[in-house]
């Protein structure tokens, strides 16, 4: 089976010959490690272990306001993007997020000027995206489209949480209407992606909206708020015949139901530092959602014998009656060896096999 083909059957809830393989996000430092560890110079790691190729394409979903810097140092270059946010970003050899320090939207009247920016243009495609889909398919890759999330819009690309969390309490319809507006754009923007003959098998939307203890907000305020968003996405992925895959950092407990009832397809990745744990989910959920991810990776660094118990609890429980992909649980950091991970993936591989095939 093709990557295409193999988890495309898991998404549809059918049995393919395996639990697919896959892995979204290496760290640098940790290819580099890999590379004085055995790893090939001219092989990347998915090449190398054969896994599964899930690869996505986006298009530009900002306000497309100038970019400018402000500042730039030997540590970090201060500057703004497309979306108005001021991000410090960090020089050198450390992996990490830029930081926030400011964002655009300060009031409602700031929204009525930039929700105009919105506007759904083939022009917002980049000229490399159509080259990188047909390459995408060629290799037979599972490809899917990502544009914002309609509430991560709000809370991270454009008001910032300190200002937004409380805004979905003082001013819902603010927060209302900007998911509305958002929600439209982009799927308007999937359109015209389509359109331009660059159909993905699945649009996959990353929105952090928990962390170790469970959600930023109440279910109540989700529903109310941001439910109807993922109801409008998810008519138009089934309208495409399309999956929808939701990655969502932190503990899932309290947001799974939501996303089952909405018809999500897939929840990555399923952080197991957040407490989250396939092993209970699949027994509590079955197959209502595929179970995308949950390998430790704070275990893939420890020993064999601990990584083997990780992998083959987990996946041999989740693989039942399909439903799963392998995965970390969230990317994969330097402190994981190149023979650990070689390891893992080929003790899924051997446990995530199916006897009909």
């Amino acid at each position: 089976m093709t990557s295409q083909e193999r988890i495309s059957k898991v998404l549809a809830g059918e049995i393919p010959d395996r639990v697919p393989l896959c892995e979204i996000c290496f760290w640098p430092q940790t290819v580099e490690r890999w590379k004085k560890e055995g790893l090939p110079e001219d092989i990347a790691p998915l090449d190398y272990f054969e896994m599964d190729h899930i690869s996505g394409i986006s298009f530009d979903g900002t306000f497309q306001l100038p970019v400018k810097v402000l500042e730039d140092t030997t540590e970090y270059r201060i500057e703004t993007d497309g979306y108005g946010r001021t991000l410090k970003v960090w020089k050198g050899e450390t992996y990490s997020p830029p930081n926030q320090v400011d964002h655009i939207l300060k009031e409602k009247k700031d929204w009525e000027e930039l929700k105009q920016k919105l506007v759904p243009t083939k022009e917002r495609i980049p000229k490399e995206m159509k080259t990188t889909y047909e390459n995408l398919r060629k290799r037979r890759d599972f490809v899917y489209l990502s544009p914002d999330e309609p509430c991560w819009f709000v809370l991270e690309r454009t008001m910032g949480f300190e200002s937004g969390l409380p805004k979905m309490v003082e001013e819902p319809d603010l927060i209302k209407d900007m998911i509305d507006t958002h929600t439209g754009f982009i799927l308007k923007m999937c359109e015209i992606c389509i359109k331009e003959g660059m159909k993905p098998d699945a649009i996959w939307l990353s929105s952090d909206l928990c962390y170790k203890n469970g959600m930023l907000f109440s279910p109540r305020t989700y529903r109310a708020l941001v439910m109807p968003s993922l109801v409008r996405i998810k008519q138009f992925c089934r309208e495409q015949r399309l999956f929808l895959i939701y990655h969502c950092d932190g503990n899932v407990k309290e947001f799974l139901p939501l996303l089952i009832e909405v018809g999500v397809d897939a929840i990555q990745p399923l952080e197991a530092r957040a407490g989250n744990d396939v092993r209970i989910y699949k027994k509590q959920y079955d197959n209502k959602i595929t179970f995308f991810g949950n390998i430790s990776a704070d275990i893939l660094s420890l020993d064999k014998e601990k990584i083997r118990e990780e992998v083959e609890s987990k996946v041999s429980i989740a693989k039942e009656r399909g439903g799963y992909i392998f995965h970390s649980d969230h990317s994969v950091p330097p402190s994981v060896s190149f023979q650990n991970y070689k390891f893992a993936v080929e003790t899924a591989r051997e446990i995530g096999k199916y006897g009909n095939f």
